[in-house]
Protein backbone atom coordinates (compact mmCIF):
# COMPACT_ATOMS: atom_id res chain seq x y z
CA UNK A 1 0.00 0.00 0.00
CA UNK A 2 2.60 2.22 0.53
CA UNK A 3 4.82 1.88 -2.14
CA UNK A 4 1.41 2.13 -4.60
CA UNK A 5 0.96 5.51 -2.67
CA UNK A 6 4.50 6.55 -2.95
CA UNK A 7 4.22 5.81 -6.77
CA UNK A 8 1.01 7.74 -6.98
CA UNK A 9 2.39 10.66 -5.52
CA UNK A 10 5.16 10.34 -7.86
CA UNK A 11 3.04 10.39 -11.13
CA UNK A 12 1.07 13.42 -9.90
CA UNK A 13 3.96 15.20 -9.51
CA UNK A 14 4.46 18.68 -11.75
CA UNK A 15 7.90 19.49 -11.02
CA UNK A 16 8.01 19.58 -7.01
CA UNK A 17 11.22 20.41 -5.28
CA UNK A 18 11.57 17.83 -2.62
CA UNK A 19 13.96 18.11 0.31
CA UNK A 20 15.54 14.81 0.79
CA UNK A 21 16.10 15.67 4.58
CA UNK A 22 12.82 15.49 5.08
CA UNK A 23 11.48 12.74 6.98
CA UNK A 24 8.75 11.63 9.41
CA UNK A 25 9.26 12.67 13.17
CA UNK A 26 9.72 10.17 15.93
CA UNK A 27 7.02 11.11 17.65
CA UNK A 28 5.52 8.53 20.69
CA UNK A 29 1.86 7.96 20.47
CA UNK A 30 -0.23 7.28 23.50
CA UNK A 31 -3.58 6.14 23.77
CA UNK A 32 -6.84 8.21 23.69
CA UNK A 33 -8.03 9.33 27.84
CA UNK A 34 -11.22 8.80 27.52
CA UNK A 35 -13.28 11.05 30.10
CA UNK A 36 -16.19 9.64 32.45
CA UNK A 37 -19.13 8.51 30.86
CA UNK A 38 -20.77 10.05 33.77
CA UNK A 39 -20.36 13.60 34.52
CA UNK A 40 -21.90 13.49 38.32
CA UNK A 41 -18.66 11.39 39.31
CA UNK A 42 -16.51 13.52 37.90
CA UNK A 43 -17.63 17.00 38.10
CA UNK A 44 -18.45 16.30 42.25
CA UNK A 45 -19.66 19.01 44.97
CA UNK A 46 -17.17 20.34 47.34
CA UNK A 47 -18.09 23.50 48.61
CA UNK A 48 -21.29 26.20 49.00
CA UNK A 49 -20.50 28.13 46.17
CA UNK A 50 -20.69 25.85 43.34
CA UNK A 51 -23.22 25.97 40.39
CA UNK A 52 -25.08 23.16 40.90
CA UNK A 53 -25.73 21.83 37.53
CA UNK A 54 -28.78 19.34 37.81
CA UNK A 55 -28.57 16.53 34.93
CA UNK A 56 -31.67 15.96 33.75
CA UNK A 57 -31.17 13.10 31.20
CA UNK A 58 -28.51 10.86 30.69
CA UNK A 59 -28.71 9.89 27.11
CA UNK A 60 -28.35 13.89 25.72
CA UNK A 61 -24.92 15.16 25.98
CA UNK A 62 -23.97 17.38 28.97
CA UNK A 63 -20.53 18.54 27.36
CA UNK A 64 -22.38 22.09 25.92
CA UNK A 65 -22.78 23.22 29.64
CA UNK A 66 -19.44 21.29 31.29
CA UNK A 67 -17.11 23.00 28.56
CA UNK A 68 -18.90 26.60 28.64
CA UNK A 69 -18.76 26.13 32.96
CA UNK A 70 -14.96 25.24 32.50
CA UNK A 71 -14.20 28.19 30.33
CA UNK A 72 -15.40 30.51 32.28
CA UNK A 73 -13.82 29.32 35.23
CA UNK A 74 -16.98 28.55 37.26
CA UNK A 75 -17.00 26.69 39.74
CA UNK A 76 -19.73 23.17 39.40
CA UNK A 77 -20.87 20.21 39.70
CA UNK A 78 -23.21 18.17 38.63
CA UNK A 79 -25.76 15.68 40.26
CA UNK A 80 -29.12 13.90 39.24
CA UNK A 81 -30.29 14.57 43.02
CA UNK A 82 -32.87 17.95 43.10
CA UNK A 83 -32.27 17.97 46.89
CA UNK A 84 -28.37 18.34 46.27
CA UNK A 85 -28.89 20.45 43.62
CA UNK A 86 -31.30 23.15 45.86
CA UNK A 87 -28.81 22.96 48.65
CA UNK A 88 -26.62 25.77 46.11
CA UNK A 89 -28.11 29.22 45.04
CA UNK A 90 -27.24 28.50 41.68
CA UNK A 91 -28.82 25.80 39.73
CA UNK A 92 -28.67 25.08 36.07
CA UNK A 93 -31.38 22.39 34.40
CA UNK A 94 -30.23 21.10 31.81
CA UNK A 95 -30.24 19.89 28.82
CA UNK A 96 -33.99 19.74 29.03
CA UNK A 97 -37.03 19.75 31.11
CA UNK A 98 -40.68 18.26 29.64
CA UNK A 99 -43.51 16.99 31.44
CA UNK A 100 -41.67 13.61 32.93
CA UNK A 101 -39.00 15.12 34.12
CA UNK A 102 -40.17 16.72 37.73
CA UNK A 103 -42.80 15.64 39.52
CA UNK A 104 -45.51 18.28 41.46
CA UNK A 105 -43.29 18.15 44.41
CA UNK A 106 -40.36 18.68 42.60
CA UNK A 107 -41.71 21.59 40.47
CA UNK A 108 -42.66 23.08 43.98
CA UNK A 109 -39.06 22.79 45.43
CA UNK A 110 -38.09 25.12 42.10
CA UNK A 111 -40.44 27.44 42.64
CA UNK A 112 -39.68 27.80 46.19
CA UNK A 113 -36.08 27.44 45.07
CA UNK A 114 -36.21 30.86 43.57
CA UNK A 115 -38.94 32.53 45.62
CA UNK A 116 -36.62 32.24 48.26
CA UNK A 117 -33.49 34.17 46.43
CA UNK A 118 -31.87 31.54 44.53
CA UNK A 119 -31.58 31.37 40.44
CA UNK A 120 -32.77 28.50 38.28
CA UNK A 121 -31.31 28.49 34.67
CA UNK A 122 -32.72 26.29 32.39
CA UNK A 123 -32.89 24.97 29.00
CA UNK A 124 -35.56 24.15 26.39
CA UNK A 125 -38.31 23.61 28.97
CA UNK A 126 -41.06 22.08 27.55
CA UNK A 127 -43.15 21.17 30.15
CA UNK A 128 -46.47 22.45 31.33
CA UNK A 129 -46.04 22.46 35.22
CA UNK A 130 -42.81 24.62 35.06
CA UNK A 131 -44.83 27.50 33.23
CA UNK A 132 -45.11 28.87 36.49
CA UNK A 133 -41.52 29.72 37.04
CA UNK A 134 -40.31 30.47 34.38
CA UNK A 135 -43.12 32.58 32.82
CA UNK A 136 -43.81 31.35 29.70
CA UNK A 137 -47.52 30.13 27.53
CA UNK A 138 -46.43 28.54 24.33
CA UNK A 139 -43.62 26.64 23.59
CA UNK A 140 -42.91 26.03 19.65
CA UNK A 141 -40.18 23.34 18.91
CA UNK A 142 -38.87 24.54 14.97
CA UNK A 143 -35.63 23.82 13.17
CA UNK A 144 -36.28 27.37 10.75
CA UNK A 145 -35.02 29.43 13.24
CA UNK A 146 -31.43 31.08 12.04
CA UNK A 147 -30.50 34.22 13.98
CA UNK A 148 -30.94 35.71 17.88
CA UNK A 149 -31.44 39.65 18.11
CA UNK A 150 -31.14 40.20 22.18
CA UNK A 151 -33.43 42.93 22.90
CA UNK A 152 -32.18 46.79 24.73
CA UNK A 153 -31.94 45.39 28.69
CA UNK A 154 -30.67 46.39 31.96
CA UNK A 155 -30.76 42.44 32.79
CA UNK A 156 -27.20 41.61 34.22
CA UNK A 157 -26.64 38.30 32.21
CA UNK A 158 -26.36 41.16 28.79
CA UNK A 159 -23.34 42.88 31.15
CA UNK A 160 -20.53 42.12 28.44
CA UNK A 161 -22.49 41.85 25.46
CA UNK A 162 -21.51 45.47 24.20
CA UNK A 163 -20.78 45.20 20.65
CA UNK A 164 -23.07 45.22 17.62
CA UNK A 165 -21.93 41.87 16.83
CA UNK A 166 -22.53 40.38 20.41
CA UNK A 167 -26.31 41.81 20.33
CA UNK A 168 -27.40 39.60 17.26
CA UNK A 169 -26.23 36.03 17.10
CA UNK A 170 -25.96 33.98 13.84
CA UNK A 171 -27.28 30.56 14.43
CA UNK A 172 -26.98 29.10 10.77
CA UNK A 173 -27.16 30.43 7.33
CA UNK A 174 -30.29 31.27 5.39
CA UNK A 175 -29.55 28.78 2.47
CA UNK A 176 -30.20 25.76 5.08
CA UNK A 177 -34.03 25.55 5.37
CA UNK A 178 -33.69 23.56 8.34
CA UNK A 179 -31.14 23.73 10.99
CA UNK A 180 -31.41 22.29 14.72
CA UNK A 181 -34.15 22.59 17.28
CA UNK A 182 -34.84 25.46 19.15
CA UNK A 183 -37.73 25.89 21.49
CA UNK A 184 -39.59 29.47 20.97
CA UNK A 185 -41.55 30.74 23.84
CA UNK A 186 -44.23 33.39 24.61
CA UNK A 187 -44.21 35.38 27.72
CA UNK A 188 -47.18 35.09 29.59
CA UNK A 189 -47.03 38.67 31.21
CA UNK A 190 -44.63 37.90 33.86
CA UNK A 191 -41.71 37.50 32.29
CA UNK A 192 -39.36 39.65 30.78
CA UNK A 193 -38.14 38.75 26.69
CA UNK A 194 -34.55 39.42 26.87
CA UNK A 195 -34.18 37.88 23.66
CA UNK A 196 -36.29 36.98 20.52
CA UNK A 197 -35.81 34.38 17.39
CA UNK A 198 -35.64 35.75 13.81
CA UNK A 199 -39.43 34.43 13.56
CA UNK A 200 -40.22 37.04 16.54
CA UNK A 201 -40.66 34.12 19.60
CA UNK A 202 -38.77 34.70 22.68
CA UNK A 203 -35.07 32.68 22.93
CA UNK A 204 -34.63 34.34 26.27
CA UNK A 205 -36.80 34.74 29.03
CA UNK A 206 -36.00 35.84 32.17
CA UNK A 207 -38.66 35.91 35.19
CA UNK A 208 -38.14 37.65 38.78
CA UNK A 209 -40.35 35.70 41.30
CA UNK A 210 -39.94 36.80 44.94
CA UNK A 211 -36.39 37.72 45.96
CA UNK A 212 -34.83 35.30 43.36
CA UNK A 213 -34.87 34.61 39.07
CA UNK A 214 -35.12 32.25 36.64
CA UNK A 215 -33.77 32.14 33.33
CA UNK A 216 -34.89 30.53 30.37
CA UNK A 217 -32.91 29.31 26.87
CA UNK A 218 -34.92 27.75 23.69
CA UNK A 219 -31.65 26.33 22.08
CA UNK A 220 -28.74 24.05 23.51
CA UNK A 221 -24.94 24.94 24.54
CA UNK A 222 -23.98 21.53 22.26
CA UNK A 223 -25.99 23.87 19.31
CA UNK A 224 -24.56 27.39 19.29
CA UNK A 225 -21.11 26.55 21.18
CA UNK A 226 -19.84 23.05 20.42
CA UNK A 227 -21.18 22.79 16.87
CA UNK A 228 -19.11 25.94 15.91
CA UNK A 229 -16.28 24.93 17.58
CA UNK A 230 -15.72 21.64 16.12
CA UNK A 231 -17.02 23.11 12.57
CA UNK A 232 -20.46 21.02 12.27
CA UNK A 233 -22.09 24.34 12.78
CA UNK A 234 -25.05 25.34 9.73
CA UNK A 235 -22.32 27.70 8.30
CA UNK A 236 -23.19 29.91 11.38
CA UNK A 237 -20.24 32.49 10.49
CA UNK A 238 -21.21 36.02 9.18
CA UNK A 239 -17.63 35.93 7.57
CA UNK A 240 -15.44 33.75 6.28
CA UNK A 241 -12.51 34.84 7.64
CA UNK A 242 -10.66 38.42 9.02
CA UNK A 243 -13.43 39.57 11.07
CA UNK A 244 -14.85 39.66 14.49
CA UNK A 245 -17.34 36.71 15.19
CA UNK A 246 -18.31 36.07 18.77
CA UNK A 247 -20.98 33.62 18.38
CA UNK A 248 -20.28 30.92 20.44
CA UNK A 249 -18.16 33.72 23.21
CA UNK A 250 -22.15 35.54 23.91
CA UNK A 251 -23.55 32.53 25.25
CA UNK A 252 -20.51 31.69 27.22
CA UNK A 253 -20.31 35.51 28.07
CA UNK A 254 -24.05 35.58 29.30
CA UNK A 255 -23.10 32.15 31.92
CA UNK A 256 -20.68 34.27 33.63
CA UNK A 257 -22.65 37.20 33.82
CA UNK A 258 -25.41 35.16 35.55
CA UNK A 259 -23.09 33.10 37.91
CA UNK A 260 -20.83 36.80 38.95
CA UNK A 261 -24.07 38.36 38.94
CA UNK A 262 -26.15 36.47 41.26
CA UNK A 263 -23.59 34.47 43.22
CA UNK A 264 -22.42 36.73 46.13
CA UNK A 265 -18.97 37.01 46.93
CA UNK A 266 -18.01 34.88 43.14
CA UNK A 267 -15.02 33.88 42.43
CA UNK A 268 -13.97 32.34 39.03
CA UNK A 269 -10.80 29.85 38.63
CA UNK A 270 -8.08 32.10 36.69
CA UNK A 271 -8.20 30.32 33.06
CA UNK A 272 -5.75 33.29 31.71
CA UNK A 273 -1.99 32.95 32.36
CA UNK A 274 0.04 35.14 35.17
CA UNK A 275 -3.62 36.87 36.63
CA UNK A 276 -4.10 39.04 33.49
CA UNK A 277 -7.56 40.13 33.06
CA UNK A 278 -7.65 39.48 29.22
CA UNK A 279 -5.74 37.79 26.60
CA UNK A 280 -5.26 38.12 23.06
CA UNK A 281 -3.83 34.57 21.19
CA UNK A 282 -2.53 35.38 17.99
CA UNK A 283 -1.90 32.77 15.64
CA UNK A 284 -1.37 32.82 11.71
CA UNK A 285 -2.19 29.75 9.13
CA UNK A 286 0.12 29.35 6.49
CA UNK A 287 -1.58 26.61 3.72
CA UNK A 288 -0.67 27.90 0.31
CA UNK A 289 2.79 28.37 -1.56
CA UNK A 290 2.44 32.47 -1.27
CA UNK A 291 1.79 32.15 2.22
CA UNK A 292 5.44 31.57 3.15
CA UNK A 293 6.65 35.45 1.94
CA UNK A 294 4.61 37.34 4.67
CA UNK A 295 5.76 35.36 7.59
CA UNK A 296 8.78 37.57 8.31
CA UNK A 297 5.92 40.66 7.33
CA UNK A 298 3.85 39.64 10.30
CA UNK A 299 6.68 38.63 12.57
CA UNK A 300 8.72 42.17 12.14
CA UNK A 301 5.55 43.81 12.80
CA UNK A 302 4.78 42.07 16.08
CA UNK A 303 8.45 42.09 17.13
CA UNK A 304 7.72 45.53 17.14
CA UNK A 305 5.04 45.33 19.84
CA UNK A 306 6.57 42.84 21.94
CA UNK A 307 4.52 39.83 21.36
CA UNK A 308 4.86 36.32 19.88
CA UNK A 309 2.53 34.38 17.77
CA UNK A 310 2.21 30.86 16.14
CA UNK A 311 2.46 29.90 12.72
CA UNK A 312 0.56 26.97 11.60
CA UNK A 313 1.98 25.09 8.99
CA UNK A 314 0.65 23.06 5.77
CA UNK A 315 3.92 20.88 5.57
CA UNK A 316 3.01 20.11 1.56
CA UNK A 317 5.99 18.77 -0.33
CA UNK A 318 3.86 17.64 -2.87
CA UNK A 319 2.16 19.53 -5.98
CA UNK A 320 -1.33 18.20 -6.63
CA UNK A 321 -4.58 19.19 -8.35
CA UNK A 322 -4.70 22.03 -5.97
CA UNK A 323 -1.33 23.82 -5.69
CA UNK A 324 2.20 23.41 -5.69
CA UNK A 325 4.38 21.91 -3.16
CA UNK A 326 6.04 24.43 -0.93
CA UNK A 327 7.74 22.89 2.05
CA UNK A 328 11.34 23.15 1.07
CA UNK A 329 14.48 25.97 0.64
CA UNK A 330 13.23 29.39 1.00
CA UNK A 331 10.14 28.87 2.89
CA UNK A 332 12.27 26.80 5.38
CA UNK A 333 14.74 29.10 5.70
CA UNK A 334 11.76 31.57 6.65
CA UNK A 335 10.46 29.28 9.65
CA UNK A 336 13.69 28.58 11.28
CA UNK A 337 14.04 32.44 11.20
CA UNK A 338 10.78 33.26 13.04
CA UNK A 339 11.71 29.92 15.26
CA UNK A 340 14.42 31.41 16.43
CA UNK A 341 13.22 34.69 16.90
CA UNK A 342 11.07 33.27 19.84
CA UNK A 343 7.64 32.70 17.91
CA UNK A 344 6.05 29.19 17.93
CA UNK A 345 5.48 26.64 15.05
CA UNK A 346 2.47 24.54 14.97
CA UNK A 347 0.82 21.91 12.36
CA UNK A 348 -1.91 22.75 10.22
CA UNK A 349 -1.71 19.50 8.88
CA UNK A 350 -0.07 17.97 5.41
CA UNK A 351 -1.97 18.99 2.40
CA UNK A 352 -6.34 20.57 1.71
CA UNK A 353 -6.96 17.81 -0.62
CA UNK A 354 -10.24 17.73 -2.67
CA UNK A 355 -9.45 14.39 -2.99
CA UNK A 356 -10.53 14.20 0.75
CA UNK A 357 -14.71 14.03 0.48
CA UNK A 358 -14.67 10.97 -1.80
CA UNK A 359 -13.42 9.09 0.97
CA UNK A 360 -16.34 7.94 3.93
CA UNK A 361 -15.81 9.34 7.60
CA UNK A 362 -15.31 6.72 9.25
CA UNK A 363 -14.94 5.98 13.02
CA UNK A 364 -10.97 7.22 13.98
CA UNK A 365 -10.01 3.25 14.60
CA UNK A 366 -9.46 2.03 10.88
CA UNK A 367 -6.19 0.34 10.46
CA UNK A 368 -4.17 0.26 6.64
CA UNK A 369 -5.46 -2.74 4.87
CA UNK A 370 -3.02 -4.99 2.67
CA UNK A 371 -2.50 -4.18 -1.17
CA UNK A 372 -5.34 -6.03 -2.12
CA UNK A 373 -9.15 -6.04 -3.24
CA UNK A 374 -11.17 -2.67 -4.22
CA UNK A 375 -9.33 -0.66 -1.78
CA UNK A 376 -6.11 0.09 -3.80
CA UNK A 377 -7.73 0.16 -6.63
CA UNK A 378 -10.65 2.79 -5.83
CA UNK A 379 -7.54 4.90 -4.24
CA UNK A 380 -5.20 4.80 -8.07
CA UNK A 381 -8.52 5.94 -9.88
CA UNK A 382 -8.94 8.58 -7.48
CA UNK A 383 -5.16 9.96 -8.03
CA UNK A 384 -5.39 9.54 -11.59
CA UNK A 385 -8.49 11.52 -11.77
CA UNK A 386 -6.87 14.10 -9.45
CA UNK A 387 -4.09 14.61 -11.57
CA UNK A 388 -6.07 14.32 -14.69
CA UNK A 389 -8.26 17.73 -13.13
CA UNK A 390 -4.67 18.99 -12.46
CA UNK A 391 -3.61 18.51 -15.76
CA UNK A 392 -6.85 20.44 -17.58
Amino acid sequence: MLVILALLAVSCRTGARQDTNLHAAEVPVHPLVHSSADPSSEFVESFAMQVAVFQTSEEEGMLGVVHALSEMGIPFFVTRDLDQALRHSLVIVYPGANGATFNSQQVSQLNLHVHNGGSVLSFNVVAGALKSVFGFRDAIPSRRRHRVIFNASSDPIERYLNRPEEREVQLGNLRYEEIFWTNGYSSDGTSEVLANFDDGTAAVLRKKLGSGTSYLFGLSFQDVILRNQINHDYDAERHYANAFEPGSDVWILALRAWYESAQPGAVRLGTIPNAKQSVLLLSHDVDWENSFDPILEFSAMEETQHVKSTFFIQTKYVSDANSASFFFGKNLANLRKVKAQGFSIGSHSVIHSRGFNKFELGAGEQRLSQPTGHGVRDLIALSMRTCSARSE
